[in-house]
């Protein structure tokens, strides 16, 4: 029999969908599936729909390296204990923060994105004062794969997060095969330099801006892209995204109302 790649159960309805072992939210954890025979692989193994929120992923590759005598299915002699639960921060704990070196660190042009910016405002002229101006005033980075970093700052300059996410450089699409998001405290987290139970509490893209220019008229939109091709337009405004619909929320709105009002 050839061998067939483990895959995500595919979404059709509640009983597709389970409880996820870290944050317990009933109907958001996706399972891995065996690839030949479709079976759950073990219940602990899947991704929490929610990303930023609980960032829950444990892979079949780690599930075999912990459990190598479940590389074979069905030829393990004993159960297999569930993994661990990384531990999950109270819900009304303090937001914990990145240090700021790391913002300084990721800041570049090189991302496919602030190309496409280049082609929008200047003719691709990088030392434009709009790109310049959106890259300081947004602190944009990049990875070694030319992704941009969004990062979220919030009105005391404290970093809370960044949205890593991959554009085609000549349309602005959004690139969403292998992912297409990915999170900076997600990542550091799997390298050891955040903690297990860092509490991500996310704030709006462009808030820390809401301090620094504390009498231009606020606007609010969906997406970091957006926020950074309208504030390109109409610089007289504040940029603001969400982050996506499912993303707004009271608490930060707080800000605005603190002051905007």
């Amino acid at each position: 029999m050839n061998y067939i790649q483990p895959y995500l159960e595919k979404y059709a309805g509640k009983a597709s969908r389970h409880e996820c072992p870290k944050c317990h939210d009933k109907h958001s954890f996706a399972c891995y599936l065996d690839g030949n025979t479709g079976e759950v692989i073990h219940r602990t193994v899947g991704r929490c729909n929610h990303e930023s929120a609980c960032g829950y992923h444990y892979t079949p590759k780690e599930f075999f390296t912990d459990n190598p005598k479940e590389q074979e299915r069905g030829k393990a002699s004993t159960p297999v204990q569930p993994q661990p639960v990384k531990p999950v921060p109270p819900i009304n704990a303090e937001p914990d923060f990145i240090p700021f070196r790391y913002v300084e660190k990721s800041a570049s042009y090189n991302s496919a994105f602030v190309y496409f910016l280049c082609g929008l405002f200047d003719q691709y002229q990088i030392e434009s004062p709009t790109i310049e101006r959106l890259f300081n005033d947004y602190a944009l980075g990049a990875t070694k794969e030319k992704d941009i970093i969004y990062w979220q700052i919030d009105t005391k300059g404290r970093t809370r997060t960044g949205k890593i996410m991959k554009y085609d450089k000549e349309s602005g699409h959004r690139i969403k095969e292998s992912g297409g998001i990915n999170w900076v405290h997600s990542l550091m987290k799997k390298q050891g330099l955040l903690p297990d139970t860092y509490n991500l509490v996310q704030c709006l893209f462009g808030e820390h801006l809401l301090k620094i220019y504390p009498d231009k008229v606020v606007a609010l939109v969906e997406s970091e892209k957006s926020a950074l091709i309208a504030s390109g337009a109409y610089p007289d405004y504040v940029w603001l995204a969400t982050g996506g619909k499912s993303q707004l929320s009271i608490d930060k709105l707080k800000e605005l109302r603190l002051f905007c009002l």
